[in-house]
């Protein structure tokens, strides 16, 4: 949500570019009853000026789509990123929803992926296993709660 993560790929990998999603402050009131990092509007705005002072060496390699996650994969042509990683709103709901929406962004052999698969999160778990399930393709599981697709 800072952009560590990011920021560390873009470092250490001098080719790769990034399309970064999240609606930060442009976000409405729903979103901020139910997501734990952003509690306001400011909080939102303190993280995006944090998460674009970590970008900004980086403008030439990045994207930054200022919606909710299905939105922004509205944006997108099917079949163009060779990644997705998935960390968005946690409730089984917004993960079916994600699955549904970036899959066909996904180009062939490509990965789709995510984040906080764990107790903690059971509407993750709950959508992973059954986007498995439906699709018959295997789900793979890593350490921090990591759980990826090769479609």
């Amino acid at each position: 949500h800072e952009g560590a993560t990011s920021e560390r790929l873009l470092l250490e990998l001098p080719n790769l570019e990034m399309l970064l999603v999240d609606p930060f402050e442009l976000a409405d009131s729903t979103y901020f009853e139910s997501h734990s990092l952003y509690h306001n509007p400011t909080a939102a705005q303190e993280t995006s000026e944090r998460f674009w002072q970590r970008m900004k060496t980086f403008r030439a390699r990045t994207v930054v789509v200022w919606q909710r996650s299905p939105g922004a994969a509205s944006w997108v042509a099917d079949g163009l990123l060779d990644l997705i990683f998935l960390d968005a709103s946690h409730s089984y709901e917004a993960v079916t929803t994600d699955l549904k929406a970036w899959l066909p962004k996904v180009a062939r052999f490509g990965i789709l992926a995510g984040h906080d698969y764990s107790l903690l999160w059971p509407g993750v778990c709950k959508a992973v296993h059954e986007f498995a399930d439906s699709h018959r393709i295997p789900l793979m599981l890593g350490p921090d709660g990591l759980w990826w697709f090769r479609v």
